[in-house]
């Protein structure tokens, strides 16, 4: 039995393209053998683009998981508040997340 690697990615509706390149090119560029669970934290992603990730299974199967955040527990980030819109008009809060949960590994 082969070892199913866990890939954490975060989107949201304007980068899901980005996301699907990302998981075409794992996909293509992996042995046949390699078994994938995407973890996908998405901020309102519309269900067809949903759909759309769904297809790529046509290309190898994968799983794939959607996670919502929690947003009732962001009590402690709130004095981040000023700070993420600043960064979010500068870049774009999905990149910005990303970078910072880079950060923390």
């Amino acid at each position: 039995m082969n070892k199913v690697m866990n890939i954490c990615l975060i989107s949201d509706d304007k980068f899901v393209g980005y996301v699907a390149a990302l998981i075409v090119s794992i996909l293509k560029n992996s042995s046949e053998n390699d078994n994938f669970c995407f973890h996908l934290i998405e901020d309102g992603i519309k269900e067809e683009n949903k759909n759309k990730l769904l297809m790529l299974k046509e290309i190898k199967d994968f799983e794939i998981k959607f996670y919502k955040p929690n947003y009732d527990n962001v009590e402690k980030y709130k004095k981040w508040r000023k700070h993420l819109k600043k960064m979010a008009s500068l870049y774009g809060i999905t990149v910005f997340l990303l970078s910072w949960i880079f950060q923390l590994y």
